[in-house]
Formats: structure tokens, sequence, C-alpha cells
């Protein structure tokens, strides 16, 4: 059914080439925060053909889905979970984004390990499916451990110093990056 490729951006090849196959545009500084309310990205936005007309979006964090769930863990409505789930359904299926420690926590002594450490993939992961993640997981160079400042205060530990992160998987030796907004 193919009746030959349509060049709908006619030179992007050539563009590809002649930028070393890239292509950078700078978001005006006025334009670089809050974007979801700041009429600067909202124009910017529109020239550059990512929205059609300035549209402010809003962030739904309430989940009315995640709250039937969780009223049904609580023994409300008419289907109800298995009686030996409920407790964790009431836990897990929360309408507001919340943190709740790993199942298999349970499993483990918490005095062995005091601590969660809360797992994020590199942003371009983010932009990646399937057989493209091994390959990015190769060339990412640099993945820290980032840390809360009272906690790297308290062991006195400083960007780029190396610490070992221990669980009962096993253990792995990783960088630390401070961080204030981290509890």
């Amino acid at each position: 059914m193919n009746q030959g490729a349509v060049n709908l951006n006619p030179g992007q090849i050539e563009a590809y080439i002649a930028n070393g196959a890239f292509w950078h545009k700078e978001i005006p500084k006025e334009a670089r925060y809050y974007k979801m309310a700041n009429m600067a990205y909202q124009d910017f936005a529109v020239d550059m053909g990512i929205y059609d007309s300035p549209q402010p979006y809003a962030f739904q964090i309430y989940s009315e889905t995640l709250q039937k769930f969780h009223l049904a863990g609580a023994g409300h409505g008419n289907i109800l979970p298995p009686e030996h789930l409920r407790s964790r359904i009431k836990t897990c299926f929360t309408p507001l984004p919340t943190w709740y420690a790993p199942f298999e926590g349970e499993a483990v002594s918490d005095v062995e390990y005091p601590l969660h450490a809360l797992t994020q993939r590199p942003m371009a992961m983010y932009h990646s499916w399937g057989s493209q993640n091994p390959w990015l997981r190769q060339i990412h160079g640099h993945n820290p451990m980032f840390i809360p400042k009272g906690l790297a205060e308290q062991h006195d530990l400083s960007d780029g110093d190396w610490i070992w992160v221990t669980s009962h998987h096993g253990k792995i030796r990783v960088p630390v990056a401070v961080m204030a907004g981290l509890e």
C-alpha cells in the first residue's frame, strides 16, 4: 500500500546534515519557567508550532478512579476487593499522589535498612521505548544518588563523594549529589 514516502519537510535531511544532525532553538529567558501559565512560553509554543493557539494547562493530580478503589479498600461500594487485599488497596490506591514503602520491605528490617531510595531514570530514558533502553543505559555515564542535605551533613558527604548503597538485593557504589529539595 506504500506508494512512496511523502516528504512533509522538504530539505529536512539536508538541514540535519548541515547542522551536524542537531537542531537547537533557545527558549526565551522569560518563557523558561511555569510554562503551563507563562504567556511568553505560550506565544513561543505557538510560533514553534507546538500549539495552535495559546493554551494554558492545568495539572490534574486528583484521580476519581483511584478514589473508587480507595473507598472499596475501606469497605464502601457494591464491589469490594477480597478481605486480605483491602488494607493494601486502601494504602496504595489513593486519589492524591503519595509515597509508601515497597512491599518487599515488609520482609526486611528497618533497623538494617532504615532509608528508602526512590529511583529516577535519566531524562533521556523517558523519551525512549523498547530496544533503545539497553544502549541508553550504557551511554549515560553519570547517574548520582541524590541525597537530602541533612543526611549529607550527618555523614559528612559532599557532591561527588562516592558511597555504597546496600539493600537485601546487594550493593552498588554510586556518586553523591546533595539536594536541598529532598527529605
